[in-house]
């Protein structure tokens, strides 16, 4: 009896191939099938894109090799001899003429000083070639010849097409990227400046007016003024109690007491990372992080609105080495952003952390 027979197969199936090592060993890449234009193992390929192993993100030009004799494929070194040519063929109208062409163009290359072997042994090859064309008959007539050329012009040109659009999508991928590090980057800023207010148990001045102008009552203002008050009657608090000290300065006044040696806007070759016109409007906000660590963010105060710009973190080992070095070392930091005065850094930090400045 005949027995009907239903079977169901797995969409993903060829993904579960690819992790099986141990039954297909020869099988490691996925690629795209130049025939069917399918993804799948290379294995199921035919021969010769099986025999080309490595993955290639962007797909190579083949060009077609054309109908083959004796082992040969005439038109398609035809069609690479024509395109290594200086000039164009000027009077060929068939292969007989054309092959005389060949042979005037190979007396001109044996007339240069050098000579140019190399020319003179492909038109060589191409007389050979015009010569088996002319003796198989139809399918290698010219009409077929210039039928051959003109498609894998064709080819070329979408190819070219497929190029422009691989870079085109390569570029929109390289500007979402550096879009993304630039966003991220700001909200990370923004994000530390919320914790440094924070553990300061302080309130930004906008959210002061916001609350003044719905009348509402903010928690923030009344922990920030026990701070203040504690902070006055108790400047020196015990072991394990901090207040996180936090000192804002311009640049005009860190650079008059020799804390800043060089900021990126005025490095030779350096990058115009922030315009010189608010070169005067932007201020350092040290912070103690506790344990020795300080974290320090660029400003930019726009008429009140302060503005995160960048920020780098200052390690308590870094401080350590900075004890044992001269006076004269110069530390860059935020990307060679800055340049400031190690030994000058060590005067101004300690002032900080004890409220003297």
């Amino acid at each position: 009896e005949d027995l009907m027979h239903n079977f169901r197969l797995d969409g993903r199936a060829i993904y579960y191939i690819k992790r099986l090592p141990m039954l297909y060993p020869q099988d490691k890449e996925m690629v795209f099938c130049r025939i069917t234009q399918v993804g799948c193992p290379r294995f199921l390929c035919f021969s010769e894109q099986r025999a080309r192993p490595g993955v290639r993100y962007i797909r190579t030009f083949a060009a077609d090799p054309g109908p083959e004799r004796q082992g040969q494929h005439p038109f398609l070194q035809l069609e690479n001899l024509l395109r290594k040519l200086e000039e164009p063929l000027q009077k060929s109208k068939d292969y007989a003429s054309a092959s005389f062409e060949f042979e005037e163009k190979q007396k001109v290359y044996g007339n240069r000083f050098p000579k140019d072997y190399a020319m003179m042994q492909e038109l060589e090859k191409g007389k050979e070639m015009l010569s088996k064309c002319k003796q198989s008959g139809k399918d290698f007539s010219e009409e077929k010849l210039l039928e051959f050329v003109e498609g894998n012009l064709e080819k070329r040109k979408l190819h070219v097409k497929y190029l422009n659009a691989v870079k085109q999508g390569k570029t929109a991928i390289e500007s979402m990227q550096k879009k993304y590090k630039a966003l991220k980057e700001e909200l990370m800023l923004h994000t530390q400046e919320a914790v440094n207010w924070n553990k300061a148990a302080m309130c930004c001045r906008e959210m002061k007016d916001a609350g003044l102008e719905f009348n509402i009552k903010l928690r923030f203002s009344k922990v920030e003024d026990r701070k203040k008050k504690l902070k006055a009657k108790a400047p020196s608090l015990p072991n394990g109690v901090a207040l996180n000290p936090t000192a804002t300065y311009g640049v005009g006044w860190l650079r008059g007491k020799s804390v800043i040696i060089r900021l990126g806007l005025d490095r030779p070759g350096a990058e115009m990372t922030v315009p010189k016109e608010i070169l005067d409007f932007l201020k350092f906000q040290f912070t103690s992080m506790g344990g020795g660590d300080w974290k320090v963010i660029i400003q930019q105060d726009d008429r009140g609105t302060i503005k995160a710009i960048k920020s780098f973190d200052i390690p308590h080992q870094q401080i350590a080495d900075f004890k044992s070095a001269g006076k004269t070392q110069q530390v860059e930091f935020a990307d060679g952003f800055v340049t400031i005065s190690a030994f000058n850094l060590l005067q101004l930090l300690p002032r900080i952390a004890s409220g003297g400045m």
